[in-house]
């Protein structure tokens, strides 16, 4: 754990502990303005290379002494790339849309030139917690920014990373918290006219003759798995007492563009076939509460359109990302005057604008219609890598939820319901 200045003084024996510490103090600093003591911003650092003969240089030690690019100061990011020859470059992710279309962080990601070198720069202003994959673009060719060395890859593309410094993360499961087991199944559906294999995951300590748990049912459910690390994170969530042990059931989608839509047979295939199975071979079912669905991007749209189709199975809906174009599903549910279930929305701030504005409408057409609306804007963009960050949430607020059906059940309980088991509240207030 790191100690504080004056924990510090506090355990000092001699004056040699402080000179190493200002001695270390004074080289972070040097290190950081290396080229010119008197340079304290990058806008002051982007003005003094115009007064310096070899350019090229200082950009290289500036970016050595950072670590690589691009440089952080405060909210402020440095983006720094150098032309090929031909092209000048550009910085493109979801949050411009590969570049063609403007946004608050970078523009359409037009960089521009460094003095009279081969360097160009963009400076943009990055919000401390936020988490953003980008890549760097020459003509019509875009590569991961080959001077950071952080990097991920995200539906088949190589993209550099660049986060904020209080940027979140989520819960981590760690060699001493207890570990549950995987089982799998294969399922057909004659609604879809195909058969897939379903994975599911049990806490330790779950039995076949067990009391019955609740069950989440995770859309690109390999993703959310290995990427997404949700097994890791649900051992954390337990462990921490946010919410009970749950049985998590990754499907992963046989035609991704067909299923992952509004279509009744992928409805009917998900209500009528995996539900039921699910239910004969573990010991869960319940209450539509005790059922929960998380989809991101059109898994997204798929839980959102079980979730509002079938109220009667699952009573909370995680929904990230959410890709809705160009499918009616607004259109739909205003139709409804009423959606039974809650609706857990959560938007990717450096989304590209058109999915950033699925997802407010989404929350727009939900509230006032649904039991329940929890809006929450992510400073992420749209990879599993930004959403694996968030996902205890989903599982805090899942659990919030149960846990206020518990107590709402211990107290109809006490009201005089003789005979019925009453059932505490398991978890401590997460909020």
């Amino acid at each position: 754990m790191p100690m504080w200045p004056a924990e510090l003084t506090a355990q000092r024996t001699d004056g040699a502990r402080e000179w190493l510490i200002c001695a270390l103090a004074l080289f972070v600093f040097l290190g950081a303005c290396r080229s010119d003591p008197n340079v304290e911003t990058l806008g002051d650092w982007l003005r003094h290379l115009n007064n310096l003969e070899n350019v090229d240089q200082e950009v290289l030690a500036r970016i050595e002494a950072s670590g690589g690019t691009p440089i952080v100061s405060g909210e402020k990011t440095l983006f720094l790339a150098q032309s090929n020859g031909n092209d000048e470059p550009r910085i493109i992710g979801d949050f411009n849309q590969g570049g063609s279309t403007s946004s608050e962080f970078v523009g359409n990601g037009t960089m521009h030139q460094i003095a009279n070198s081969s360097w160009y720069g963009l400076e943009a202003r990055l919000p401390s917690d936020a988490y953003i994959g980008y890549q760097v673009q020459h003509g019509r060719a875009a590569a991961a920014d080959p001077l950071n060395p952080k990097s991920v890859r995200t539906f088949g593309a190589v993209r550099s990373v660049v986060e904020g410094r209080l940027a979140r993360r989520s819960l981590r499961s760690t060699a001493s918290i207890p570990q549950g087991s995987f089982d799998q199944f294969v399922v057909a559906s004659r609604f879809r006219g195909n058969e897939r294999r379903v994975s599911v995951y049990l806490p330790l300590g779950y039995r076949s003759e067990g009391p019955r748990l609740p069950t989440i049912y995770v859309k690109d459910g390999t993703r959310f798995r290995s990427e997404g690390e949700l097994p890791a994170i649900l051992d954390a969530a337990i462990a921490d007492g946010y919410i009970a042990p749950v049985i998590l059931v990754f499907v992963d989608p046989v035609n991704r563009g067909l299923e992952y839509g509004t279509a009744t047979a992928y409805r009917r295939f998900i209500a009528e076939e995996l539900v039921p199975e699910v239910e004969r071979r573990y010991a869960t079912g319940g209450a539509p509460e005790r059922r929960a669905l998380l989809g991101a991007s059109r898994g997204g749209l798929a839980v959102i359109d079980l979730g509002v189709q079938h109220s009667e199975l699952f009573g909370f809906t995680a929904a990230m990302s959410p890709a809705l174009r160009p499918l009616p599903i607004i259109d739909a549910i205003e139709e409804r005057s009423q959606v039974e279930g809650h609706f857990l929305v959560m938007v990717s701030r450096f989304d590209s604008p058109e999915l950033v504005d699925d997802g407010e409408q989404l929350i727009h057409v939900l509230e006032g219609r649904a039991d329940r609306v929890i809006p929450v804007f992510m400073p992420i963009d749209h990879s599993i890598h930004g959403w694996k960050r968030w996902l205890d949430v989903v599982l805090i607020e899942w659990g919030k939820y149960m846990h206020a059906g518990d107590e709402a059940q211990a107290r109809s309980s006490r009201k005089g319901a003789k005979g019925m088991e009453v059932v505490p509240g398991r978890l401590r207030d997460a909020s």
